[in-house]
């Protein structure tokens, strides 16, 4: 039997949030992180109708935001 080589913790934080929880992490409305979407400044993966924004590309749209 192979041994997983994935370390994954239950307590761990997060790698991916919803848009729900991008929205409330950032404090604007869930359409505002659809639209960021759509536009593409804010990169998502889909998971089936399902998407997910890692912390990274939050954290990187920030910055740009920043740089504005």
């Amino acid at each position: 039997m192979m041994e997983s080589t994935l370390n994954i913790k239950p307590t761990a934080p997060a790698m991916a949030v919803s848009i729900r929880e991008a929205a409330e992490l950032l404090r604007v409305n869930h359409k505002t992180i659809r639209r960021e979407i759509g536009r593409g400044t804010l990169k998502a993966l889909r998971i089936g109708r399902v998407y997910r924004i890692r912390m990274e590309e939050i954290q990187a749209y920030l910055r740009r935001l920043e740089g504005a």
